[in-house]
């Protein structure tokens, strides 16, 4: 891989203008990552968990770090996308940071300060006293373990690195990966997630003319719906800053506001949005919010707890969103950070008359925080930013480590090099057998988008059960998900045409959930929410994977359907697959009987992989 070798220097804090950098972002915390930038070009996007085979590895990337650097080198510039640091995150954890908060949550000192603190309802001085131990000791420490960890290890200069506000790289992530740069009218720009640098949202104004990211407000963590959420995750027994996606499955199958107005009423006391300020308010510290649900909601059924707090943080955030744009007078609006992995919320703000236009940031938890790292940086640098409209930038295999790997397959197996593989499972597909699909470089973040992934026949409700028994365990009432052709969306999607106006360019992935026709309800049986039948899509347009849209075509052709089944190639409760020999180890741990694997057809225990 090329890069520019340039001169770098330090002018107050920033990059000196005029020149390019190759640049290497680094988040070490929840789902850590990497992301190689090569003169406003994104190269690579290299998650941890990929390397360690822990889902959502938390603490220093040092697999992945080291993989950026085997790519390009020593950089000129290693930027973190977070001004304050924990110590943990100077080394490798074995474990997720959802495992990390729920063990923090039950040691018996935080037990302690968190009852202080709901209980007296000083919210001023323990939030006060957090944050000054934070920024005062923990940081410092923190800083200077992780500069010299940096600097003996990897022979990065203490001077090259950089470490930026956590919401501002939110923020710059859209305009990144859709080249918001290249346009001409300012967008509205909204980050909102769990904390980050002690912030919880802020409001941005972006002007591509001058490429100026002006703050308009912000919400101090104290006050997130987003801590709300995972707090009731937490209380629900599922894993913290990992299964919110449940609870927002959940949630639809109540679909009767009285079942749960008195959840809803309880819930909605905790938030509220001052719309002159566009801030969240609540009453007391929303990461101690567990306590108030123990005493107000312990006998009340789960389901209307999901679909409550659903409700609840919908509400708020519309309220917050609509109120930006009458401050702003900005229609043109762009989402980031973790919240918005909420795709029912981003439903509802998608159909807002006053949004315009709609950008949302696909996987825009923390792991994307790496790509608005390296866009500031390259502002500083006066390099030109280039849209990165891909999700396949992950790990990449060459043909001769797949063909080697191959060469290990046990002699039950059948591995057969085919002319067309994509036609060949297509005529699998269309016979409802499961394939998993291992295809080019892999995806970052946290959706399988076709390339590593496991496909089946949508039409028949009979696939569920059979991948889960197969491969996923997904609880009961959990959903899967579609990719269809862009020439059916009209026929699968309510009102695809009016919509697609206002966000073609996030529908292709699996970011915003649609209302489906009753022929979507025929065709996508097994991959629409099986309560409100809403679908989670990835589109496949011509400008597309060329060989995920060569494989939709030849199912076309066979089943008179525009659609199939994706979901993630991985076992419960490990990652999507990263390289090769994971993806084979899967496969045989799995009850799957073919893979596609470059132009190779697997398949297992006497299956024939011939027609």
């Amino acid at each position: 891989m090329a890069f520019f070798q340039v001169r770098q220097q330090e002018r107050n804090g920033t990059v000196e203008r005029g020149i390019e950098v190759k640049i290497v972002s680094i988040y070490p915390g929840h789902n850590a990552t990497v992301g190689v930038f090569d003169g406003g070009c994104c190269k690579a996007i290299l998650h941890e968990e990929k390397f360690t085979n822990v889902k959502n590895q938390n603490g220093f990337p040092a697999h992945a770090f080291q993989k950026g650097l085997e790519e390009c080198g020593v950089p000129d510039v290693v930027v973190f996308p977070s001004r304050l640091l924990f110590l943990h995150w100077c080394g490798n954890s074995d474990r997720s940071l959802s495992s990390a908060i729920e063990e923090a949550s039950q040691s018996g000192i935080r037990s302690i300060y968190d009852w202080a603190e709901y209980t007296t309802g000083w919210k001023w001085l323990f939030t006060g006293a957090r944050n000054f131990m934070l920024e005062r000791i923990v940081t410092p420490r923190a800083r200077e373990a992780m500069l010299s960890m940096m600097e003996a290890r990897y022979g990065v200069r203490r001077d090259s690195v950089r470490f930026l506000d956590h919401h501002l790289c939110h923020a710059w992530t859209p305009v990144f990966f859709y080249g918001l740069n290249r346009e001409t009218l300012p967008v509205l720009v909204l980050t909102l997630d769990g904390d980050g640098d002690k912030a919880c949202s802020k409001v941005f104004r972006y002007d591509p003319g001058s490429s100026t990211m002006t703050l308009i407000a912000e919400t101090p963590y104290d006050a997130s719906p987003g801590l709300l959420y995972l707090r009731l995750t937490q209380f629900l027994g599922m894993k913290p800053n990992e299964h919110e996606y449940k609870v927002m499955g959940l949630a639809a199958y109540v679909s009767n506001e009285e079942y749960y107005s008195r959840c809803k009423e309880r819930l909605a006391k905790l938030v509220r949005v001052n719309e002159d300020a566009l801030k969240f308010e609540s009453p007391f510290n929303t990461n101690c919010s567990v306590r108030y649900y123990q005493k107000w909601l312990k006998l009340e059924r789960f389901d209307n707890i999901a679909a409550a707090i659903q409700a609840v943080v919908e509400d708020v955030v519309v309220s917050w969103i609509r109120a930006a744009i009458r401050k702003t007078g900005l229609h043109r609006v762009a989402l980031a950070g973790g919240v918005f992995m909420n795709v029912k919320l981003n439903q509802r703000i998608l159909n807002l008359p006053e949004v315009e236009r709609l950008f949302v940031m696909p996987s825009c938890g923390d792991e994307s925080l790496v790509i608005g790292a390296a866009a500031v940086i390259a502002q500083q640098a006066s390099v030109e930013l280039h849209p990165i409209r891909t999700m396949y930038l992950g790990l990449t295999d060459r043909p001769e480590d797949i063909a080697k790997a191959l060469q290990k397959a046990p002699p039950s197996w059948r591995v057969v090099r085919k002319h067309d593989i994509a036609e060949d499972v297509a005529q699998l597909l269309a016979k409802k057998e499961l394939v998993a699909w291992f295809m080019g470089a892999g995806e970052w973040g946290a959706r399988s988008l076709c390339h590593r992934a496991i496909l089946a026949n949508a039409a028949d409700l009979a696939t569920v059960p059979e991948i889960n028994h197969a491969v996923k365990m997904r609880d009961f009432w959990m959903p899967f998900a579609p990719t269809i052709l862009e020439e059916w969306a009209g026929r699968y999607i309510v009102n695809w045409d009016k919509l697609a106006e206002k966000a073609r360019e996030s529908a292709d992935y699996m970011i915003l959930t649609y209302d489906s026709t009753p022929l979507a309800r025929h065709h996508l049986r097994a991959a629409i929410h099986q309560k409100d039948f809403t679908m989670r899509p990835q589109i496949v347009g011509e400008n597309g994977d060329s060989l995920v849209r060569k494989l939709l075509k030849h199912y076309e052709a066979i089943t008179g359907m525009g659609g199939i089944l994706n979901t993630s190639f991985n076992l419960h409760g490990y990652p999507l697959v990263g390289p090769v020999d994971q993806a084979l180890d899967t496969f045989a741990r799995s009850g799957l009987r073919y893979m596609a694997i470059a132009d190779y057809l697997v398949s297992k225990n006497g299956v024939d992989s011939h027609f």
